[in-house]
């Protein structure tokens, strides 16, 4: 075999990874700088500053996988969330027949029925009693009969 051939010399070889040691250092700088110096935001695009919304760009002919551009007049709005149930709470028919007040034991007469506080009457919960009116409590909201 012959070892005389230029690439299996010892200086041939130190050569190759010299260049290609300085050829990736420059690229690695290169790429560095392209990152921290390309700082861009989809708003100073548009003409506006705003330092809240700033996206990495590489380059101009390189795409960046990771993020995507997108112009603020795309972005949609969010509505407000309406609830399912649109019809407004009804109270169920309640007559109020009278209310005996006594500051210790308050009651009242509903639907021919005497109730006190903290009791029910259907699916309606009696939550206080006062001279003149009954306040209850029906699916979550309150209701005052007089």
């Amino acid at each position: 075999m012959n070892d005389n051939r230029f690439y299996n010399k010892k200086w041939f070889q130190a050569l190759l990874v010299l260049t290609a040691l300085l050829v990736w250092g420059y690229n690695g700088i290169n790429f560095r700088k392209s990152v921290l110096s390309g700082l861009v935001s989809a708003s100073d695009e548009a003409g506006q500053n705003n330092d809240a919304q700033r996206l990495p760009v590489i380059s101009d002919s390189i795409r960046n996988p990771f993020f995507h551009k997108v112009k603020t007049s795309q972005i949609a709005k969010a509505k407000p969330v309406q609830p399912v149930n649109e019809k407004p709470i009804e109270l169920p028919p309640m007559t109020l027949n009278g209310i005996f007040y006594e500051s210790k034991n308050p009651m009242a007469i509903i639907n021919s029925n005497a109730v006190h506080p903290g009791e029910k009457v259907g699916d309606v919960l009696i939550k206080a009693i006062t001279e003149t009116t009954v306040e209850v409590e029906y699916q979550g909201q309150t209701f005052t009969i007089k």
